[in-house]
């Protein structure tokens, strides 16, 4: 099952995006300033978080897709449902 995360991605209200990911998992980052949640999923379809912090800090990759818990508006679960067709000449 896939889930739809749509989150604050800028300081005015309509800066919103949303990513389709799987396997979502809430942690506790300790930072030298504190704790800060997050949420960390794989990423099934958008464009990560621009932030390269976190590949430094959780050593996230590819389509790894971390956010702070505290900047997540919505969370949806989603059926993924393939449609192919096939095309003779």
């Amino acid at each position: 099952m896939a889930v739809a995360i749509t989150y604050q991605s800028g300081p005015r209200r309509s800066d919103l995006r949303t990513v389709i990911v799987e396997d979502v998992r809430h942690s506790v980052v300790l930072l030298p300033q504190g704790s800060l949640a997050v949420v960390h999923a794989k990423l099934l379809h958008g464009t990560a978080c621009r932030c390269q912090f976190w590949n430094e800090v959780l050593g996230t990759t590819g389509d790894d897709f971390v956010i702070p818990a505290a900047q997540v508006v919505a969370q949806r679960p989603m059926q993924i449902a393939v449609k192919a067709r096939h095309h003779t000449p």
